[in-house]
C-alpha cells in the first residue's frame, strides 16, 4: 500500500466483493444486520466499475481517499 501498488496477489477486489455479497446474504436470511458491510461492499462494486476488479482489495484504501479529496 505504501508505494501504491496494488497488483492481484492471492486474492481480489472481484473476490472479496463476492464473499461479502454472500456474507450479506446470510446475514439477511438470518435477520442479522451488518450494518457496515453494506458500506463495504459498495466500494468494493465502485472498485470493480473502475477497472480494479484484478487488484488486491487493500486498493479500497485509495479510492476511500480518493472520495476525500485526498488524492488525485
Amino acid at each position: 500500500m505504501v508505494d501504491g501498488n496494488y497488483s492481484g496477489g492471492a486474492f481480489t477486489v472481484k473476490g472479496q466483493e463476492k464473499d461479502t455479497r454472500l456474507a450479506l446474504e446470510c446475514a439477511q436470511d438470518a435477520q442479522v444486520p451488518l450494518t457496515f458491510a453494506s458500506a463495504i461492499e459498495n466500494t468494493f462494486l465502485s472498485a470493480i466499475g473502475r477497472g480494479l476488479g484484478a487488484s488486491d482489495p487493500c486498493v479500497i484504501a485509495r479510492l476511500i481517499a480518493e472520495n476525500a479529496g485526498l488524492k488525485n
